[in-house]
């Protein structure tokens, strides 16, 4: 059976996910090791690394790649920590269960929310309770990742994808999100109370209207307009598909 066509990425951005076939970056050193690598071969196939997380048996990276060496990049990368795997734990099969799978940023909005979707990962795993305190990802406030791209050259790449933006803007954002998580228990207490009026309301499940299209805009919205938390926020805490959520109401939701 042929493999499915990669999706190629206008933007040049993309969202990429890899899982090993079991717990492959379980110890620190085999984290290292791929951080080596990605430095290495990152400015070899000229890719920008705007964020990224090491998980216990996966690995999630957020890239720019303007000349299309993404094949070839991942790859590279995969097959070398394969092979350093293998010889560490003195085996020789498969690592890694697909060589990698990739989703185009089509724009601004879901830049921002892919760069949350991976930096909080650990936080979602109840491996740490803030972001910042996970030392293999772009979101660790004490380590510093070589190969992250500096943060002036990623706002020039964005401004030449997306034309002029107001940083300042997305600041604000950030430091409300900032001080909303601050406040999460309330947030989540609020989101319960909110689930319950809703199903008084039409007297049915959550779950049951949030298969309904017609009604999940309305519920979305709802949710997000009384407790102010984003829509990854609210996609866990009800338990609905992020990326379901981000198809189906783009077009509801105030951009970046």
């Amino acid at each position: 059976m042929a493999s499915k066509k990669r999706e190629k990425s206008e933007t040049g951005f993309y969202h990429i996910m890899c899982k090993g076939v079991e717990y492959i970056f379980n110890e620190h050193s085999m984290k290292e090791y791929f951080e080596e690598k990605l430095n290495k071969f990152k400015s070899k196939y000229e890719i920008e690394i705007i964020s990224s997380v090491i998980m216990s048996n996966h690995y999630h990276l957020e890239i720019y790649d303007p000349e299309d060496n993404i094949t070839t990049f991942m790859r590279v990368l995969n097959s070398v920590f394969a092979k350093y795997y293998n010889k560490i734990v003195g085996d020789f099969g498969k690592v890694f269960k697909t060589l990698f799978k990739s989703k185009p940023i089509k724009d601004l909005s879901y830049f921002y929310n892919c760069k949350e979707y991976i930096e909080y990962n650990p936080v979602d795993a109840k491996i740490v309770e803030n972001k910042e305190d996970y030392p293999y990802s772009s979101g660790c406030s004490y380590r510093k990742l070589k190969y992250i791209s500096k943060k002036d050259l990623v706002e020039s790449i964005l401004e030449k994808v997306f034309g002029k933006i107001d940083y300042s803007i997305i600041r604000k954002v950030r430091i409300i999100k900032e001080e909303l998580l601050r406040s999460k228990e309330v947030l989540i207490e609020d989101i319960y109370k909110v689930k319950s009026n809703i199903e008084k309301r039409y007297k049915r499940s959550i779950e049951d209207l949030l298969s309904e299209k017609e009604y999940y805009n309305l519920v979305i919205d709802e949710i997000k307009s009384r407790t102010y938390l984003s829509r990854y926020e609210i996609s866990k805490k009800l338990n609905i598909s992020y990326h379901k959520m981000l198809s189906e109401i783009e077009k509801t939701l105030p951009k970046y």
